[in-house]
């Protein structure tokens, strides 16, 4: 019975290789090819995956590992073809538009700038607005449940005000800075309320340490009022724009 494979992206490579890290299910990675183009295989012993974290960091894991060696066109999680004569269709019917978008990330690395707003700021902020937040913070504790709720409401509401101002006149310059050294960039939907900026850029790597040195600066220019969180190289997972045919 012909056995599954699970694909995890898709890198420049005219031969067959094996792997000395493993994939999901513990089983080994190997390149398989078709002319100069390959798919990283492991075998799959499910013909689909559910999205929990063991899954989910093997998944992260192969692809961290191969992006040392290899530029990698990273597939999103769960992806399974039916055996090695569907991928070698799969590579045959896309390998024109796999190698543009390969040639197009050469010599490119991804690198995440998150950025959330800081919550003593936000207070000191919040208090130096006048003397309303400093009566309304001072007698909560005497407030009805309704006035609390009312109080809260109030509170929010100020909060939110202070961080949209801050989005305005912090963040779009941060990232507009940032912007300047890099070859694309994306805006991603941020994550939780504290969070003011999620944002990928795509950097050449002559330009990596310009790209690192600029993020620090606006760090140390902003560190007492927003936490930046920088995260990369990882695969360019926010640039690459794949539609898979035959599959």
């Amino acid at each position: 019975m012909p056995v599954s494979r699970y694909i995890y992206g898709f890198i420049e490579e005219s031969k067959r290789k094996e792997f000395s890290f493993s994939g999901i299910d513990g089983k080994k990675v190997y390149s398989f090819n078709y002319q100069d183009l390959a798919a990283v295989l492991s075998e799959a012993e499910e013909i689909e995956y559910d999205p929990i974290r063991t899954n989910l960091l093997a998944h992260t894991h192969v692809l961290e590992e191969i992006a040392r060696e290899y530029l990698i066109l990273p597939m999103s999680f769960g992806i399974i073809a039916e055996n090695e004569e569907k991928v070698t269709e799969l590579l045959r019917q896309n390998y024109l538009e796999f190698m543009r978008q390969l040639k197009m990330l050469k010599g490119k690395i991804e690198l995440g700038v998150k950025i959330l707003w800081i919550e003593d700021a936000v207070v000191k902020e919040m208090e130096s607005r006048g003397k309303d937040f400093q009566e309304l913070r001072k007698n909560i504790v005497d407030l009805s449940a309704k006035e609390d709720q009312n109080a809260k409401l109030k509170a929010g509401r100020l909060v939110e005000s202070i961080v949209k101002e801050w989005e305005k006149k912090y963040v779009q310059k941060i990232y507009s800075s940032l912007k300047e050294i890099a070859v694309d960039s994306r805006l991603n939907q941020p994550i939780g309320i504290k969070m003011l900026l999620n944002s990928s850029f795509l950097v050449d790597k002559n330009k990596e340490k310009d790209f690192d040195k600029r993020v620090n600066e606006l760090a140390q220019k902003y560190e007492n009022q927003l936490k930046f969180k920088y995260v990369g190289p990882v695969p360019p997972y926010n640039f690459v724009n794949i539609k898979l045919k035959g599959f």
